[in-house]
């Protein structure tokens, strides 16, 4: 009998610890921790960070946290906390949190910026007064008037394409990413890139197509439109002439008249990566590491490398 009460009462006791684990659980799950030091229960909340580059070094609230490249935060207070991500070699990171009673706070894309000690430059073509970009940002036009040439660089990497152009370029208009509309001195021509077959055609109408981007520029502003509404971004002390996604939506490529600039998408943590020529457009191929400018009338590709080799390698 007392064998048996006992496994009974054995059964009851683990029964409790398991209910016990499994509220604590749900308990700690959902966001509640016991403050001691109030003497009650206080909702929490949680930071979920992905850092490029790997090994870089998280601090929360100036103590350091973590070196891994993803990581979740548990039971933080609600109100103001600071998160810094740092590395030799980088740009640092920071921004002043404030936590309310959402579950997550997602900082899943914190991209590091190397110095400029560690940036690379090419120069694919001297003398350039302007420059064209592709409407994906794949290839770029220059003219060179000295020969009557427009040279067509690839963003990848493969060789250059030379067009003997008919008659002195005035302008040129990328219709798509093969195709080119230019006026000419005789008028105007069409030319495929691939083939190289110029066609006068004077009377033709074109309505080159750019990157579709919900990024809006209004001035030295910059807003991003969310459904109907228009929301602001950042405002600099001068006009910005372009803004783009840069890598990912976590981050953008920002020109005004001279430089160019990477910022987070709040617009904070900004920083001058290269002067340009005025008026000139920069191009940054999609999920790439490079970016096409013109500086001192040469045009440039700048590849940003980072100490370690693998910038822009998201472990996510």
């Amino acid at each position: 009998m007392k064998k048996i009460l006992f496994r009974i009462l054995a059964q009851v006791f683990s029964i409790a610890i398991f209910v016990g684990v499994f509220l604590f659980s749900l308990f700690i799950t959902y966001g509640y921790r016991y403050d001691f030091e109030e003497n009650q229960v206080v909702q929490t909340s949680v930071i979920d960070v992905c850092m490029a580059p790997k090994q870089a070094d998280l601090y929360l609230d100036d103590e350091f946290y973590s070196s891994k490249a993803c990581d979740k935060i548990f039971g933080l207070n609600l109100g103001t906390h600071s998160l810094e991500v740092k590395k030799d070699g980088y740009f640092s990171w920071n921004k002043n949190i404030y936590l309310d009673n959402e579950k997550v706070s997602l900082y899943s894309q914190i991209l590091l910026i190397p110095k400029p000690e560690y940036y690379m430059t090419t120069v694919l073509e001297e003398g350039v007064e302007q420059v064209w970009v592709s409407p994906n940002q794949s290839r770029y036009a220059a003219y060179d008037k000295a020969f009557d040439v427009i040279k067509i660089f690839s963003a990848s990497g493969s060789a250059t394409i030379f067009l003997e152009t008919p008659a002195e370029i005035m302008d040129v208009v990328w219709v798509d990413n093969n195709n080119l509309v230019t006026d000419t001195t005789d008028g105007r021509y069409e030319v495929n890139v691939n083939k190289g077959d110029w066609q006068l055609a004077d009377e033709v109408s074109y309505h080159p197509r750019t990157i579709e981007s919900d990024l809006i520029i209004k001035g030295n502003e910059l807003w991003v439109m969310d459904g109907d509404e228009e929301i602001f971004i950042t405002r600099y002390s001068g006009v910005i002439e372009s803004a783009q996604y840069f890598y990912n939506e976590s981050n953008l490529l920002i020109t005004t008249e001279n430089d160019v600039r990477i910022c987070d998408f709040e617009g904070e943590n900004c920083h001058v990566i290269t002067n340009k020529d005025e008026g000139t457009p920069v191009a940054y191929p999609a999920r790439s590491k490079k970016i096409i400018f013109v500086k001192n009338g040469t045009l440039k590709q700048l590849t940003l490398n980072g100490p370690s080799g693998n910038y822009l390698e998201m472990n996510l």
